[in-house]
């Protein structure tokens, strides 16, 4: 639970156990990973999850697929492109059908999310119109925390231009652990290929190594959750809104086009290739 006027964590729109009801000035919030409850090892409260087996299942057959592909570009096609040839941009796909099918085994799935107690929510409860069914656990919060957030200022520009780059920067410590996909496909590549050019061009090799680390790197800025932010908060400009927007398009429009170009080169080697030819 948070009050409207204090950021206590991330903001949350989604589906929620049980029933709710929040009067005017709250609103729900994700606590922290590392956020303990009262009686955590108390096996009274059971909370549902399940495992994907049709995701796991859709995983192995990616899997499968992408690996054939590679086995089969470690012919012909590499001796005539290199490492730039078409069947090796399945690198990346292949590893991440290998992680999606780990995560599906090793981490279950719950259906929505759960209401914990706080200290606001007690507070909250208070009002004749507030309704909360579900409650699962009791949060342990610091108390200075609470203090500190009963005295913080209302700050107008939380999801402003500014936010957005100091976010930014503060996410590009990620920048080594989402590039490690990107370094085991170069391994997968390298294994197969030796990096040999052969007879692909400048252009060719350059845009398939391109598009192959943009495509690791970008998922782990999230630019989008930016525009989201600010459509749940009033209190940003206009001017911020646009700047922001306008940002994550530039952005967005600097990664895809590696792709699209990588799209077009592939489809050229294919009908070079002769895997398909006009009817």
């Amino acid at each position: 639970m948070i009050r409207n006027s204090h950021i206590l964590g991330k903001l949350f729109v989604g589906k929620v156990h049980g029933r709710i009801r929040l009067p005017e000035g709250y609103g729900l919030a994700i606590v922290s990973r590392n956020a303990k409850f009262v009686n955590d090892k108390s096996p009274s409260t059971i909370i549902s999850s399940n495992y994907s087996f049709v995701k796991a299942l859709v995983a192995v057959v990616q899997l499968v697929f992408s690996s054939l592909t590679l086995y089969r570009s470690s012919g012909p096609e590499i001796g005539q492109y290199g490492y730039a040839a078409f069947g090796l941009t399945v690198a990346q796909y292949a590893l991440m059908s290998l992680i999606n099918l780990l995560a599906t085994l090793l981490v279950p799935q719950y259906p929505a999310m759960y209401l914990v107690e706080t200290e606001v929510m007690r507070e909250c409860q208070q009002q004749p119109d507030a309704v909360f069914e579900g409650i699962v656990g009791i949060l342990k919060e610091n108390l200075e925390d609470l203090e500190r957030d009963r005295m913080a200022p209302t700050l107008p520009d939380k999801y402003g231009f500014g936010w957005l780059l100091l976010d930014l920067s503060k996410r590009s410590w990620w920048a080594p652990i989402a590039w490690t996909p990107t370094a085991v496909s170069l391994c997968i590549i390298w294994a197969l290929s030796r990096f040999r050019p052969a007879s692909s061009t400048p252009t060719q090799r350059g845009v398939l190594m391109l598009w192959l680390a943009l495509g690791s790197y970008t998922g782990v800025l999230g630019y989008d959750h930016a525009i989201s932010e600010n459509r749940r908060n009033r209190r940003v400009t206009l001017i911020n809104r646009i700047v922001s927007i306008a940002l994550v398009i530039y952005i967005h429009v600097l990664t895809v086009g590696p792709v699209v170009w990588g799209f077009i080169i592939v489809g050229e080697m294919l009908k070079e290739y002769g895997s398909c030819s006009q009817l």
